[in-house]
């Protein structure tokens, strides 16, 4: 999505919001958390990891030492309690809001030794909560293969033909 909004957008550094820099200080508490709760030994925080493809690409809040899972933290509701809740299910259920399980399929996609990808949300309405999405879970395949196939074909179409990118079809969630 970056390369994407740098073909589309003059793009300038911008000051990260409250909310913004709130979820960035309690990232590390939340990931420490989930892996103490997942009863990790170890685990690389940051973690850079590109898919096998060549192309994508994806920063992990957290990856296992044996590289098996994933963690991606999150905050929602904190500085507006009147976000969007109801895209979040019940803790340890795999019901997130769609864009995080998009993210959570491209992380997937560029660590194919994960079979899980943990996220543990601060919630405004609720707190701290944890999701689960397993690589193997209901529909996943089907959503691995069409977020590949469809990021390939742009950056097939935009990057590599250069072909205009059109200002009326958004950006890649």
């Amino acid at each position: 999505a970056d390369v994407w909004y740098s073909k589309r957008y003059e793009l300038t550094e911008a000051e990260p919001s409250e909310a913004a820099e709130f979820g960035s200080d309690v990232e590390p508490v939340l990931v420490a958390r989930e892996a103490k709760k997942r009863r990790w030994a170890a685990y690389t925080a940051q973690a850079w990891k590109v898919a096998p493809n060549g192309v994508l690409a994806a920063t992990l809040d957290a990856l296992r030492a044996d590289e098996a899972g994933i963690i991606e933290a999150k905050t929602s509701g904190i500085f507006n309690p009147y976000a969007p809740s109801e895209e979040w299910g019940e803790s340890e259920s795999d019901q997130i809001p769609r864009g995080y399980l998009i993210q959570t399929a491209v992380q997937l996609i560029c660590t194919p030794t994960a079979g899980v990808v943990y996220v543990p949300a601060l919630l405004g309405t609720r707190g701290p909560c944890s999701f689960v999405i397993p690589r193997d879970g209901p529909g996943m395949g089907d959503l691995l293969k069409t977020v590949e196939d469809e990021l390939l074909a742009r950056w097939d179409r935009f990057m590599v033909r250069g072909d205009d990118i059109p200002t009326d079809e958004p950006p890649p969630s």
